[in-house]
Formats: C-alpha cells, structure tokens, sequence
C-alpha cells in the first residue's frame, strides 16, 4: 500500500483475496467439502489485519476503493455456493469494502455482482466485477456454470451502455486455458461469456 500510494491512485480495486481467513487443514481438506467451521474472532482479524494497515488508511483518503472477492475472502479455497457461511463472510467483505447498509449487495440470497462508471462523455470507463463464488457449482460438475440466470442477464444489461472502455473483472482468471479447473472459468461459463461479449 506504501508503493500504491506513491504512485497516486486515482481508484483503487481489489479482485479477491483481501483476507485469507482459511487455515492448513481448511485449505488441505475442507475445501473438498465446503466444510469448515468459521472462527469469527480468526476471520474478523484477517480482515482487520488489512483494514486497519496504516498505509491502506492512507490509500482510503486518498482514493475510491472498489471490490470484488474470490475465493480466500470468500471463506475457504477454491470455495463455492455450498459454502455454508457465505452470509455470513458476505456481511464481511462489504463492512470491509464500506459499503453502505441499504446497497443492493447486501441482500440476503444475492450475488455481490456491481459496476461503478468513473469519467463522463469520451473519458469515461466502466468496470464490471463479477461475483464467481456466490452461485459457483462444485468443479466435480464438468459442465457446471458461475452465475444463476439472474447474474447472467444482469450482465448483459451491463454491457449495454456507451461508456468508452469497458472493464470485466474477476477474481477468478477468464483465461488462459490451461489453468486448473478450480483456479479458472469453467469451459460453459467462459464460452457464454464470449457469446454475451
């Protein structure tokens, strides 16, 4: 953040991983299961960890802050819509992020999928944050999505705007192919999204 900071952001955005609130064993064996029994004492103080970090205080004067998580501040590695504390550490993440109390992200049930447009007219630029560990299926089902419908119109409906240049984030890499299947798109989710785009 001291580096960061030097460079004068003008946005700031995080594409998952704020805190690893995930142990050895969580990580080594849970994560097949979506298991895990949350310490909140363990996860409130990986966040706060960052949070509090005298050089990201300085970084949230100075400019917008902006998110996305994946799968460590989502709860465990490599986690999905099974996770059964995703309520829970979604309250996190978004106190994190100081996200105010009536947002749409915070609705029970609901994705944390958003976009934010900064500039007007031909300077303008949109950034479109997926959220791929909300609704993600099991990386045992082959043929399995990221998304529920809902988040797959919402994002078409995103893209249907002038801004100059558009922006998709996720914490999960698009490409390349080669990546794990837990550490990357799925095969049918990757080619809806280029058929969207």
């Amino acid at each position: 953040f001291k580096t960061i900071n030097l460079n004068y952001p003008q946005v700031f955005m995080w594409t998952g991983d704020v805190a690893y609130m995930d142990k050895l064993h969580d990580t080594m064996i849970n994560q097949y299961y979506q298991t895990h029994n949350l310490d909140e004492e363990y996860g409130l103080a990986r966040f706060n960890r960052t949070f509090y970090d005298e050089y990201y205080q300085e970084l949230r004067k100075r400019a917008p802050i902006i998110g996305i998580w994946d799968d460590h501040d989502f709860g465990i590695n490599n986690a999905n819509k099974y996770y059964r504390h995703k309520e829970t550490v979604k309250s996190w993440f978004l106190n994190f992020l100081e996200e105010p109390n009536d947002s749409k992200r915070r609705q029970v049930g609901k994705s944390i999928d958003t976009s934010y447009t900064f500039g007007i007219g031909h300077k303008s630029v949109k950034f479109i944050l997926l959220d791929v560990r909300y609704n993600r299926e099991s990386y045992y089902i082959w043929w399995g999505d990221l998304f529920s419908e809902e988040q797959w119109q919402w994002l078409a409906n995103e893209l249907d705007s002038n801004e100059t240049f558009t922006f998709i984030v996720s914490g999960t890499q698009v490409l390349p192919f080669s990546k794990l299947a837990t550490e990357a798109w799925y095969t049918t989710a990757r080619i809806r999204l280029f058929r969207i785009l």
